[in-house]
């Protein structure tokens, strides 16, 4: 990858300049992110020293030629000493993908990350619980997605809360299925008007 390359896709989808001038903080989240470990970008006072073996590899193929910076791109698997970075490159495009969508939609709104939640991962007025997929309307997609609901209603624990799950789906792939196994599903348990659905076409970068 060239430098000219490198700079672009860290203009576009990595720095967010505040209207004072400064850079966020997500530019320190970004990197750690790679490493497929949410815990890690908690605390974003003290950098990282280094990057693993696997995170620099993944890092290295989300900025290069083609697709530069696509959050779906992570699918693709690399290797370190010939074994495949599976499944931490889907843990790292969840983290991205959290990360992200909280510092262009959520940050704005006066909510919290909360990255080494169980069951949500932000929280303030509502609890969100962010989840990333590329095959939106399989089975076992659908389960986790039933599973996310019942977890995030779990650890809210108090009933006036509102609640969302907040799906970024990879672009271009069929929803239809998930998202109307999930309405009957919150019909079912009666939580309708507690709990919204969000799917939304998503990748890294201005919104």
């Amino acid at each position: 990858m060239t430098m000219k390359n490198f700079m672009k896709a860290a203009e576009e989808r990595v720095i967010v300049v505040h209207p004072d001038g400064t850079v966020d903080e997500f530019f320190e989240g970004f990197f750690r992110a790679f490493e497929g470990n949410s815990s890690l970008i908690g605390d974003l006072a003290d950098p990282i020293p280094s990057l693993s073996a696997g995170a620099k590899t993944r890092l290295k193929a989300f900025l290069s030629d083609p697709n530069t910076g696509s959050l779906w791109k992570i699918d693709d698997p690399t290797f370190v000493d010939g074994i495949p970075q599976i499944p931490q490159n889907y843990w790292t495009r969840g983290v991205l993908g959290e990360l992200d969508v909280f510092n262009r939609v959520y940050k704005k709104q006066g909510l919290t990350h909360a990255p080494s939640a169980e069951g949500y991962d932000i929280f303030g007025s509502k609890w969100v619980q962010i989840k990333t997929t590329a095959n939106p309307s399989s089975s076992g997609n659908i389960a986790a997605m039933r599973v996310a609901i019942d977890d995030l209603v779990r650890v809210s624990g108090d009933s006036l809360l509102s609640l969302k799950l907040h799906i970024l789906k990879k672009p271009g792939t069929d929803s239809s299925a998930l998202e109307s196994s999930l309405n009957n599903y919150i019909d079912s348990d009666a939580l309708r008007n507690r709990v919204k659905l969000d799917i939304q076409p998503y990748n890294i970068g201005p919104q």
